[in-house]
């Protein structure tokens, strides 16, 4: 089965990249058996710090099925997607298939907003699920709103994920006050279907000394050495460990949502 996370947010520097990666990460370190076919799409054209320079590729990552940099601010993007989703879903027909994508920054005038066509059926066929990277900041519910309002078929149900990086979760006073969270959040038959949960702070230090390096090649979890000191690997570590924990509710809430659908 196919599904697609689309890794999103209102602006540049929300997280999005880091989401990414921690996602990337986390079905990588996933027994062989387990492991699901794994494909990344960067969409952020102008810093792609996912499948850019030193970030993650065949080479540094053979378990992976595909890597590519994919200009989704145009229609021939959104073509290149579909065709490259068509092609692992032949390819892999009876295996459980996960793409990421890292979305760039101020995509919804460009895509969601109905400019290119496309788009909402590019969805579809992905099985596309939202994340969503909240600061504090009004735009970010704002934006997400937006989105919703344009795309509600295809944002019916998605992942809220605070970023601690902008303060501790009882800060978001803005999101936990907003009428667009307990929209998406209640409990009732409102047709949404969204959980939310957070993205840790992790140290600055060691994201700089990490770079564009996927994080198993900074631990040393590939072939080479380790580009991280004994404490950053700790602390790395210790964060991917959080992170791990979240993407695996987030599994476990779409399958959830996937067996009561069965049920009706």
């Amino acid at each position: 089965m196919l599904r697609t996370y689309l890794v999103d947010g209102d602006k540049g520097g929300v997280g999005k990249s880091l989401t990414t990666r921690a996602l990337v990460h986390y079905y990588l370190t996933l027994e062989a058996s387990a492991r699901p076919v794994i494909a990344v799409f960067d969409a952020d054209m102008s810093n792609p710090d996912v499948c850019g320079k030193d970030g993650l590729s065949a080479q540094n990552s053979p378990t992976l099925e595909t890597t590519q940099i994919i200009d989704l601010s145009i229609e021939q993007g959104w073509i290149d997607l579909s065709n490259a989703l068509d092609s692992l879903q032949s390819q892999h027909e009876d295996e459980e298939i996960r793409v990421i994508v890292n979305m760039p920054a101020q995509i919804g005038s460009r895509a969601f907003q109905g400019t290119i066509p496309i788009v909402g059926e590019v969805l579809r066929q992905a099985n596309a699920f939202p994340i969503w990277l909240l600061s504090r900041v009004e735009d970010a519910i704002r934006t997400l709103e937006e989105r919703i309002k344009a795309m509600p078929a295809r944002f019916h149900t998605g992942l809220i994920l605070r970023n601690l990086f902008f303060g501790e979760s009882d800060k978001f006073t803005r999101w936990e006050s907003s009428a667009l969270r307990a929209r998406l959040l209640a409990d009732d038959d409102a047709g949404f279907y969204w959980d939310e949960n957070c993205l840790p702070e992790i140290n600055a230090n060691v994201i700089d000394a990490v770079g564009r390096k996927p994080f198993h090649v900074a631990l040393g979890q590939g072939n080479g050495k380790p580009l991280l000191n004994h404490g950053q690997r700790l602390t790395l570590n210790a964060w991917l460990r959080s992170t791990h924990a979240t993407f695996s509710q987030m599994e476990e809430f779409i399958d959830s949502q996937q067996t009561s659908a069965r049920e009706i």
